[in-house]
């Protein structure tokens, strides 16, 4: 797989059980469940399967309705697909810039444009998805990049095991 270290911070970043569950976190899903309650924004239960089951069917409305969907769907995926070709599709079809519309095409330019600020790329990457790239990025999208790029390093264990296992180290 090509880019598979920002498929390791995505991952870290986003799903750290993506490659233990078969589509929906429970652990996740509860903590998301509690935070709502209670009035905390922190922490969304989507999967990453769950986050492509979106992107496929381009449903954005917030009803618990469509989070059912989601599960059912992100369920088939993992049914139908494997984990690495899922977090593929995902890093080829997640929204992650205004201007470039996968890891792939965005790659060089944005390696080029940010390289001198945020000097590992491919957490750089693993940062988008949260906060997608604007045409023109400001110093306030700059400042969410590198709080969550700063925060990414803190998921390093995470990030090293999931790359283990999509090269199959383990």
């Amino acid at each position: 797989m090509k880019h598979i270290e920002v498929a390791a911070w995505m991952i870290a970043l986003e799903d750290k059980r993506f490659l233990k569950h078969s589509g929906f976190d429970h652990v996740a899903s509860v903590r998301a469940f509690t935070n709502f309650f209670i009035g905390s924004a922190h922490g969304g239960g989507s999967t990453i399967d769950m986050q492509l089951y979106r992107i496929f069917t381009n449903q954005r409305e917030l009803t618990t309705s469509r989070k059912f969907k989601e599960i059912i769907g992100a369920r088939e995926l993992n049914r139908r697909f494997s984990k690495h070709q899922i977090i593929w599709f995902y890093t080829e079809l997640c929204f992650i810039s205004t201007k470039y519309f996968s890891v792939r095409s965005a790659y060089t330019p944005f390696q080029e444009a940010f390289g001198e600020r945020f000097p590992d790329i491919d957490r750089f990457f693993g940062c988008l998805p949260k906060y997608p790239a604007p045409r023109q990025p400001s110093t306030e999208w700059l400042e969410k990049v590198q709080r969550r790029y700063d925060y990414a390093e803190e998921r390093l264990p995470i990030q090293k095991q999931a790359l283990a296992e999509l090269r199959g180290d383990q």
